[in-house]
């Protein structure tokens, strides 16, 4: 009989869903702001719990208030992802604009459990609004959504593959027909072709045409070849940090009937304007015009020709007057754009320029894997000189993940007997905290004194507390 009993009371128990947290009580408790943090961040916990989907609209409400504590918003934003629920993504999207870290963290991780359903609305948060486009202010605050959608869509992986292939075509696309309405202008060659190679698009005079034909083909280029341009940045990053790196902008362009079309079409109006010729007259360093060098410079590697690398390298290693530093780093973004291993070793290279040492490295940094794989080995390097510039290099990325795979290298190179090695190492130890202040301090009992001076060097450049004597 009591075993009956303590049966019907397990079965009421699990009917009846007592002793465990209850949608109403843990609404009530989150919602009286009067409560103790605490108490409310136990009640997010407890809405979640109770795997009720009415606890969604709770939670939302909660994460929307920008009123409201980060800390329980953050809860909020982390606990809508157990329920699945599609409303939830367009929120949760929006909060990655927010001002607070772990509330962007955890909207992220959210909307990594929506899988392929976020994939559509994280590459639009890729991008920008209207509003952000005429307010540089918002622009600017914008890019902590960027960077957090394209992280979603990594952590995603291979369901944002093809998504982001597709917008960045689309992009492309969309950018090079922009990009030609500097060349319908009737001071042009073929500007009629040009017109009907680009249907529904009409130049602005106002804007797109140039008072000259190699202004106009100035303004062309740099329509199209901006590395930095929202969203193909993000995009390219993305693709690059999934192992998938996108085809390039020629591959792009001629995948597509009406594009390749139109590329022909702009093939055929740089032969009009004889600018191999004077592509010639830049190699050979025969021009004093410093925007026609630019210009023609960034014209050999816009479209990713491998061709143009030992142009571009010559460009380089150019001590003229002709090939001062803005000639060398747009010669560097079209290296960043061609991608090959010689145009990565170009660029590795050019890290020994302090003048343009920046631009490599942020054109390595934009070619991902293969460039990265050879800056982690030259950390290794027999070479004291190749090895002190992939120091540099990890010293002055902020990406995270570089970092930390750096970090064993860098630190065997802070106890090398080599003293700049050992400096260069403290330096670009000193700036990455977060990541090597722990193995850095525990060299401070070595028994070498040339290694606890440049341990004294690394904990000197990190502004943690713990690092201060």
């Amino acid at each position: 009989m009591a075993r009956c009993l303590f049966l019907v009371a397990s079965l009421v128990f699990l009917f009846t869903g007592c002793g465990g947290p209850s949608l109403s009580g843990a609404a009530a408790d989150l919602e009286d702001k009067g409560n103790d943090p605490e108490v409310r961040l136990a009640a997010v916990d407890d809405l979640v719990a109770t795997g009720d989907p009415e606890a969604v609209a709770h939670l939302h409400r909660v994460l929307e208030d920008e009123g409201e504590d980060p800390r329980i918003r953050a809860k909020a934003a982390g606990g809508l992802g157990f329920f699945q629920n599609p409303d939830s993504i367009d929120v949760l999207v929006k909060a990655l604009d927010d001002p607070d870290p772990e509330v962007r963290r955890q909207s992220g991780r959210s909307l990594v459990q929506f899988g392929e359903q976020a994939v559509q609305p994280l590459i639009r948060a890729l991008g920008f609004t209207p509003e952000e486009l005429d307010d540089t202010e918002l622009y600017t605050a914008a890019e902590e959504r960027r960077i957090s959608a394209s992280r979603a869509l990594v952590a995603i992986g291979e369901p944002s593959v093809g998504p982001l292939n597709a917008a960045l075509a689309e992009y492309e696309r969309e950018s090079f027909y922009k990009a030609m309405l500097a060349f319908a202008n009737p001071k042009m060659p073929l500007y009629n072709e040009v017109a009907a190679a680009i249907q529904g698009y009409t130049p602005d005079p106002a804007e797109d045409f140039a008072d000259t034909k190699i202004d106009g083909v100035g303004r062309f280029l740099n329509r199209i070849g901006n590395e930095n341009a929202i969203p193909r940045k993000y995009i390219t990053l993305s693709l690059q940090s999934l192992q998938k790196p996108p085809p390039t902008y020629l591959e792009t362009l001629r995948a597509d009937s009406a594009s390749n079309a139109a590329l022909e079409v702009t093939q055929r109006v740089f032969g009009q304007l004889k600018l191999d010729a004077i592509n010639a007259l830049i190699t050979k360093r025969e021009s004093e015009d410093k925007s026609l060098q630019v210009m023609c410079t960034h014209y050999l590697g816009y479209l990713g020709l491998t061709e143009a690398t030992s142009a571009l390298v010559d460009i380089l290693a150019d001590t003229s007057e002709y090939a001062g530093p803005d000639v060398k780093k747009v010669a560097l973004h079209s290296l960043g754009r061609i991608g090959t291993s010689q145009a990565i070793a170009a660029l590795f290279d050019a890290l020994k320029y302090s003048d343009i040492r920046e631009t490599a490295a942020d054109m390595l940094e934009a070619n991902g894997a293969p460039a990265t794989t050879l800056l982690l080995a030259k950390l290794s390097d027999p070479d004291p000189k190749l090895r002190a510039f992939a120091i540099w290099f990890f010293g002055y990325t902020q990406n995270r993940d570089l970092q930390v795979a750096a970090l064993p290298k860098l630190l065997e190179n802070l106890t090398q007997e080599v003293k700049v090695l050992r400096e260069n190492a403290a330096v670009a130890l000193g700036k990455m905290p977060a990541v090597a202040f722990a193995d850095v301090a525990a060299l401070a009992a070595d028994e070498r004194p040339e290694v606890r001076q440049v341990v004294a060097i690394a904990l000197g450049e990190m502004a943690v507390p713990e690092a201060r004597p």
